[in-house]
């Protein structure tokens, strides 16, 4: 049976969820206007292509973009319903600047090139189809509303979890679109760090994907070290006190620390400018990943199984 502590905390916990997404519509929905009055403003009663330049991908993709990243700030600082102030795991000021600023800029950089992305896709569906005034306005509206909606509520329960898929879907959207816009089209015949080589827009948005995965990368060692200190999933049932598990804590979060700082230099350093330093990086990336794989079942013993049956032998 479930106890009065048990459904006061699942009512609680209901509430809060509720009042969460309650939040969220609010803030699309004042994304949605916002967003109506900037294109309309931006468009100012011109036809505009799909895609392109001057286009209305273009309009739609940096007002969603920049009203996607002010939704995720305002939902990473407001406290949770019910709380007057809310805790973030980050121990130093310097660390939460980095972590909301990489956090934000990945949020904006996933809409930015959604967006553009979906734009050019549609022109090629609809070749020298123009887009009216108001059809456009509306179109920037919903996208602001929808990319809105969602960094407000990723910004809301920032997890471990959430913040690796944030990772994973930024580093897909930044690497296809430095693969689409590059002006070589062979550099798949050298390596993946070819699309950071050059000084057009592939090259920039290559190298600046890698600079703020990195970050992120040091951001979910935060994160996870608090959600292992919390579960104790880094304590051995050997283990006589707290010393080997703060242990296996701090080599956790330092390996993923220094994982994170490798592929931000990675990006900081391309392979055409001093391919050395960049080798260096992209080697010591490597073997740090590397040590993690072999490793992780020592550093994390509470860590799941795989759940597949295990083989056992006996001898007749």
């Amino acid at each position: 049976m479930t106890s009065t502590r048990d459904k006061s905390r699942l009512a609680r916990t209901g509430a809060t969820a509720t009042t969460t997404e309650s939040r969220a519509i609010l803030v699309g929905g004042a994304a949605l206007a916002l967003g109506f009055i900037i294109g309309f403003i931006w468009i100012g009663g011109r036809t505009l292509p799909i895609a392109g330049g001057s286009s209305f991908g273009t309009i739609a993709a940096i007002t969603a973009a920049a009203l996607a990243a002010a939704a995720f700030v305002a939902g990473y600082l407001l406290p949770s319903p019910g709380s007057r102030q809310r805790t973030h795991p980050e121990r130093s000021r310097w660390r939460f600047a980095v972590n909301v600023a990489a956090l934000t800029v990945a949020h904006a950089a996933i809409a930015l090139l959604l967006l553009v992305g979906v734009s050019v896709v549609m022109s090629d569906a609809f070749i020298d189809a123009d887009i009216y005034p108001f059809s456009a306005s509306l179109l920037v509206a919903i996208a602001s509303g929808l990319a809105s909606y969602a960094a407000f509520l990723s910004a809301s329960g920032m997890t471990t979890t959430r913040m690796a898929s944030v990772l994973a879907i930024y580093l897909v959207v930044g690497v296809m679109a430095a693969m689409l816009s590059t002006s070589d089209p062979h550099w798949w015949e050298k390596n993946i760090s070819a699309l950071g080589t050059g000084d057009d827009f592939s090259g920039w948005i290559f190298n600046i994907t890698l600079l703020i995965a990195g970050v992120l990368i040091t951001a979910i060692a935060v994160y996870l070290a608090r959600e292992l200190r919390q579960g104790h999933l880094a304590r051995a049932a050997r283990d006589a006190d707290d010393s080997r598990e703060a242990g296996r804590v701090r080599t956790l979060y330092l390996a993923l620390t220094l994982l994170g700082v490798f592929l931000a230099l990675v990006g900081v350093f391309p392979v055409s400018w001093i391919e050395l330093v960049h080798n260096a990086f992209a080697t010591g990336l490597i073997v740090v990943f590397a040590g993690l794989v072999v490793g992780i079942r020592w550093i994390v013993p509470g860590l799941p199984g795989s759940g597949l049956p295990t083989l056992t032998l006996t001898a007749r």
